[in-house]
């Protein structure tokens, strides 16, 4: 069995993965800012499962310049890219900014929808081109 996406929340003691080969492809953990240490463990096994590595030391560090903190129902405070309008070519030629520096919402139609370099116009689909005469 190949688990994708798995979330684990704050109170990482009781989270608890039951699979019987369990590969994991993309782990979220949403907690505090913090350093903290994973202890995996396989319970139950009739065969010793021994781990090359006694534990994984992980830091949880402040969401980027650019990002939203969002807090869930339980309190835990994760982070979120901005949202634009599907009208901001994000990727391409423009970046997604968030609206002042909100807490909990993102808001795509208060997103700023800011053009790269070298693009201008409203949706920044019009290019800039130097004149060098």
């Amino acid at each position: 069995m190949t688990l994708s996406n798995i979330t684990l929340f704050k109170s990482l003691n009781s989270n608890k993965l039951e699979c019987g080969q369990c590969d994991l492809n993309s782990l979220r953990i949403f907690a505090s800012p913090d350093r903290y240490i994973l202890r995996p463990v396989v319970e139950n096994y009739k065969y010793n499962i021994t781990f090359k590595f006694k534990e994984i030391e992980i830091v949880i560090g402040e969401c980027g310049e650019n990002q939203i903190k969002m807090v869930d129902k339980d309190g835990s405070w994760y982070c979120e890219n901005p949202i634009c309008k599907d009208s901001c070519p994000v990727g391409t030629s423009a970046k997604c900014l968030p609206f002042l520096s909100n807490i909990n919402k993102n808001d795509r139609t208060k997103n700023i929808c800011q053009c790269a370099q070298g693009w201008n116009g409203e949706n920044c689909d019009e290019r800039i081109y130097v004149d060098y005469r």
